[in-house]
């Protein structure tokens, strides 16, 4: 044979024209269309999402879990789903809720007992007060508290003895005015208490009397006659016709005359002198002898010699200075409640003052059931209350709520006494680190 009728072994096959190659070959759109369907599908019937609704299987069900997890546990535990499931499902609703072991309470009882008014003393869990208007203690860290009005009495709270009567009769005949040793003294609606360096103790009434109270239980008039006027002098000479009481750091005692609109200073001597005011009702600032108010009442001295004083009829809280002169500290002259700067301010009638160890001052609105703090620039901000009359103990200093409360004692940096007239109880109210106390017992 000829070579060039020998066959090539070595030579490729002839290339297939374009369409025989597609005539060959699987269509490629169609067989990803094919493999996609096939796929969605196992997936739907495994999700049964093609069979009707109410024939569909829960995902969640537990004996389809059971059927499918189950191999996972039978082999040594004869633990179910449903149990293990329950260990990571919420509790029943159906449950009732346990009973919390404690309740925050930023506040908590002190002395008397809530809604129990009576003149009684017993076990220190079941001394009652009457009606406590004025809380003070002195520098060994005893309570004295004005009860008033138709009890009358001054009772003392020590560590050791509890709360027992320390000035006035505890017969049916209570009130009046009678000097003598402490337990046969009479009093007439005694309102506000001070107490000097001594350890004497003042008690300003409703009688036009300043009273004193010797450490050692000897009560006496220390200023006015009874008359309802007000007149400069010493002793019983000077007449005086208001109740509410402070002291300074000398020994000085002031008293706001409210019903003649003066502010009137005493020595240690028993002198009694007009600091500010010109006894008519008014709103005026300047020379403490030109200045005018409307039924001033509650009075706080600072370190520095400065006197606060309770502007009722005008909604406000008024200064005078030692060197004589009245300003504004804080108040809008509009009766309400609201926050803010000196100007901007609005409260109801202010019924007692403290001031803290850091030199804001605190004020008791007696209206909204506030306590309320003052920076030095007279800037009002609500640090406990709701601002609704009520009687709660519960919860943040926001969420108390208090019933007529009358007077307000720093005892630490971090707490202090309110007293409330209706309740017949003093409490303590937490400024920081609130306790978590037992919840009240249900009715």
């Amino acid at each position: 044979m000829a070579a060039s009728q020998v066959p090539n072994t070595s030579a490729s096959a002839p290339t297939p024209s374009p369409q025989e190659a597609s005539a060959s070959m699987p269509n490629k759109p169609l067989f990803f269309f094919l493999l996609a369907y096939f796929f969605f599908s196992f997936s739907a019937c495994e999700h049964n999402v093609w069979l009707p609704t109410e024939e569909r299987k829960e995902p969640h069900d537990a004996s389809s879990l059971e059927k499918r997890v189950e191999p996972f546990f039978e082999s040594d535990s004869e633990t179910t789903l449903q149990e293990r499931e329950s260990e990571f499902l919420p509790e029943n609703p159906s449950e009732p809720t346990p009973e919390p072991t404690c309740v925050l309470s930023c506040a908590e009882p002190f002395l008397g007992v809530r809604g129990k008014r009576f003149d009684v003393e017993g076990p220190p869990d079941q001394q009652l007060l009457g009606l406590p208007a004025f809380i003070a203690r002195n520098q060994q860290g005893d309570y004295f508290i004005a009860e008033e009005p138709h009890l009358s009495h001054i009772k003392k709270y020590t560590k050791e003895k509890g709360l027992f009567v320390f000035a006035g009769t505890t017969g049916t005949e209570q009130e009046g005015i009678r000097d003598g040793p402490a337990h046969q003294a009479r009093f007439f609606w005694p309102v506000s208490l001070a107490i000097d360096s001594k350890g004497n103790l003042f008690v300003g009434e409703g009688s036009n009397r300043v009273r004193k109270i010797t450490p050692q239980g000897e009560v006496s008039t220390f200023v006015g006659n009874g008359k309802p006027e007000s007149k400069d002098g010493i002793g019983q000479e000077a007449q005086v016709n208001g109740f509410n009481l402070t002291i300074d750091q000398q020994d000085n005692l002031y008293l706001s005359d409210g019903l003649v609109n003066r502010i009137r200073k005493i020595t240690p001597q028993g002198e009694v002198t007009t600091i500010a005011g010109t006894g008519e009702s008014g709103d005026r600032d300047g020379k403490a002898n030109e200045a005018t108010f409307y039924y001033p009442r509650a009075l706080v001295v600072d370190k520095h010699g400065n006197l606060y004083i309770s502007d009722t009829g005008n909604y406000k809280i008024r200064k005078l200075t030692p060197d004589g002169q009245v300003s504004t500290f804080s108040g809008s002259g509009t009766e309400g409640s609201k926050d803010g700067t000196k100007d901007q301010a609005r409260f109801g009638f202010i019924t007692g003052f403290a001031f803290h160890p850091d030199g804001d001052l605190y004020a008791m609105d007696h209206e909204n059931g506030r306590i309320i703090r003052f920076d030095a620039q007279g800037t009002a901000t609500t640090v406990a209350g709701t601002g609704k009359e009520g009687y709660r103990s519960a919860g943040s200093l926001l969420e108390l709520e208090f019933h007529t409360p009358s007077s307000l004692l720093f005892d630490s940096p971090t707490t202090f006494l309110i007293t409330e007239r209706l309740p017949s109880t003093v409490r303590r109210v937490y400024l920081k680190n609130c306790p978590c106390l037992p919840p009240p017992s249900k009715p």
